[in-house]
């Protein structure tokens, strides 16, 4: 087992990455199968740490719109008036733009070679106090790396270059590309035009340019976001900066009024305003060999930039759809790998996991165009997800330990298979927090403010604590079957109607306002009258004539703690409107220890009257108690059957 040692930005894939004097440059060219085995680690360089912008910025809750109290960047071009074009170049406005009404289109004809495009006279711009542009740029056809260069120029025709930076990345067809160039100095106090130029003859080619800024920390590589830590993975992609008005997105190429994230997750706020810059990744990087059974090879992102002996970050990169039209990190169908500390910003798919026994620990991605798709045994902890195009992960027969998916273009996890979902807070996605279309366990659940339901269920799911708010349609919409327990639930209308539930866990101490549902056409509800005594709600049942004495309708409550050998009491209020109809409460035989039989009382009273059950039990040892209610039907015609308040004593 050994360590080797790789940065993205300074490394060089000849070295032997043993030292890091001699790290590496790619998982791809550097990490070969030759030079790892199971059992190594390879430790990558950390991305800089968030940094101050020295201003406050207003991040309203559900809004794309987050408001600096003063701009940091400059405007160099809004790309809303037509440049300047050379012969066989056609300029018009666009809408297909990132910023404003419009982005600059400008057509290139066969008969263009190369040389100067076009340009824009901006008036004197003095960019002293920035170190860096960024823009965003797109071509109609596949264009080679090199190809075009971005000029600033200190005449008013874009014809003397003071700045020139080559755009040194392939494009795709139609696909924006966020790009910034780091001057490495303070950029010129007397800029008077912009322009592009063509190096190699770009074809027949239309090019969009748009919000093209001269920035220093704020730009369109870069995240943002309220906290100054360096492990703090809540941070969201960046469309267009304009002045004080910064627009967040939801993936490299959505376009200005097709954008459908939600915004901010959390409550409105004023603070101070963080960025933290990104890695640009020119390739793909694919791993190359397979760890082995408890001996995992490791990818260990979050690395000091100094001489990585202590991991204190994490390695944030900025991949990019032109160039990496599949995954950025790329698994390549290995098994047993671990990737640790490592996020991806833009790009289409962040990581592949569609093989076995993969492990992703305290890893994250941001705008991407696709989800992070999970199968084979996978197992993700503390995974952060935030305004993808798409589910923020789907999961199949995989484990997902403190996941946090907000405002992404759909769900924000998806489960199929076999999962496990423990610790999730799931928060103003643009569909469900939770959907579960195969069998999934799920542990406490958090789920606000998603455009439709919290959870929606299709498959089977056993859920132990949900707590919701805020959902737009519905906490829990389920047509499969679920069993629920311990639920914290605020919504108007919690439950979607006429769902088949197979069986309910309620908790007496849960709180459920206004829930509904139903099994077998039961419909059961948490109602305001009639109650009993002090209460404030009961629940109440409404059986059908498909329920009998023998097949009643079961609402199991949460299980109680019991100590040996002293009596145990539960006692319950129950009404009902019909003699149709009878209430019963079960404490459950086999489940207490010294308890072989069901213990059963049912309702005599006459309707509309309140009649107090009992039944009692004395474990042999310390255990649980299950108590269910049940009722059932005893006519053609029905009734409703109230279930009031409750005591248990032991003594």
């Amino acid at each position: 087992m050994a360590t080797f040692y790789l940065d993205f930005e300074n490394g060089n894939d000849s070295n032997d990455g043993t030292t890091f004097a001699n790290r590496w440059k790619t998982i791809t060219s550097g990490a070969t199968a030759a030079r790892t085995a199971a059992g190594d680690i390879i430790r990558i360089m950390k991305s800089p740490d968030p940094v101050s912008l020295g201003v406050n910025a207003t991040f309203t809750k559900q809004s794309q719109t987050i408001t600096l109290a003063s701009a940091v960047t400059a405007n160099i071009d809004t790309c809303e008036a037509l440049w300047t074009a050379s012969a066989n170049v056609t300029p018009t406005l666009n809408t297909t733009r990132k910023e404003g009404a419009n982005a600059i289109q400008l057509a290139i004809a066969a008969g263009f070679t190369t040389g100067r495009v076009a340009y824009r006279a901006t008036g004197t711009l003095n960019l002293s106090a920035y170190n860096n542009i960024s823009f965003w740029i797109r071509t109609s056809i596949a264009t080679a790396a090199n190809t075009f260069r971005i000029d600033l120029c200190s005449d008013t025709a874009g014809a003397t270059p003071v700045h020139s930076f080559t755009i040194d990345t392939a494009f795709a067809t139609n696909t924006y590309k966020p790009i910034t160039f780091k001057n490495g100095s303070a950029l010129s106090s007397s800029i008077q035009s912009v322009a592009i130029t063509a190096l190699l003859d770009p074809g027949t080619n239309t090019i969009l340019i748009d919000n093209i800024i001269a920035c220093n920390d704020l730009h369109f590589n870069s995240l943002i976001g309220t906290s100054s830590s360096a492990t703090n993975m809540i941070w969201y992609p960046i469309r267009s900066i304009n002045g004080t008005t910064v627009i967040i997105e939801q993936e490299q190429n959505n376009i200005q009024g097709t954008n459908t994230s939600r915004g901010w997750h959390d409550t409105t706020t004023t603070t101070t305003a963080y960025v933290r810059d990104t890695i640009r990744l020119t390739s793909q990087q694919a791993m190359n060999e397979a760890g082995a059974t408890g001996n995992h090879i490791i990818y260990s992102g979050g690395w000091d930039r100094t001489n990585m002996s202590t991991q204190n970050g994490v390695t944030f990169v900025a991949s990019d759809r032109n160039v990496m039209t599949a995954q950025t990190i790329h698994t390549n169908s290995l098994t047993r790998l671990t990737i640790e500390k490592m996020a991806v910003l833009w790009g289409n798919s962040p990581f592949t996991a569609g093989n076995t026994y993969l492990k992703f620990l305290n890893c994250g991605h941001y705008g991407t165009a696709a989800t992070f798709t999970l199968s084979g045994d996978s197992y993700v902890a503390n995974h952060t997800v935030i305004s993808t195009n798409s589910v923020g992960i789907s999961s199949t027969s995989s484990k997902l330990q403190s996941p946090v998916s907000h405002s992404n273009g759909s769900s924000g996890i998806a489960t199929g298979g076999y999962c496990i979902v423990n610790d999730a807070v799931l928060q103003n996605n643009n569909s469900t927090g939770l959907t579960n279309n195969g069998f999934c366990i799920a542990q406490d659940i958090v789920c606000r403010d998603n455009s439709t339901t919290g959870v929606s269920n299709s498959g089977g799911m056993e859920l132990n604590g949900l707590t919701t708010s805020g959902n737009g349609s519905n906490a829990v919409s389920n047509t499969g079957l679920l069993r629920l327990n311990n639920a914290s639930i605020s919504e108007g209308t919690p439950f979607s109607n006429g769902i088949v539930i197979a069986s309910i866990r309620a908790s007496r101490y849960s709180t459920f306002v206004g829930y509904q549902f139903a099994n077998n056409n039961v419909v059961v509800d948490d109602v305001p009258t009639p109650v009993h005594g002090t209460a404030t709600r009961s629940y109440r049942h409404q059986p059908t004539t498909n329920t009998f004495s023998e097949y009643p309708f079961v609402q199991p409550l949460q299980p109680f703690a019991v100590g040996a050998s002293t009596l145990v009491t539960f006692k319950i209020w129950v009404y009902r409107t019909s003699i149709n109809v009878e209430g019963r409460v079960r404490l459950k035989g086999w489940v207490t220890p010294g308890v072989d039989a069901d213990v059963t009382a049912t309702i005599t009273a006459a309707i509309n009257t309140w009649q107090e059950l009992t039944v009692t039990c004395t474990p042999s040892a310390a255990g649980v108690v299950q108590i269910d209610l049940e009722s059932y039907a005893l006519g053609a015609s029905t009734g409703a059957v109230y279930f009031g308040d409750a005591t248990v004593t032991q003594a």
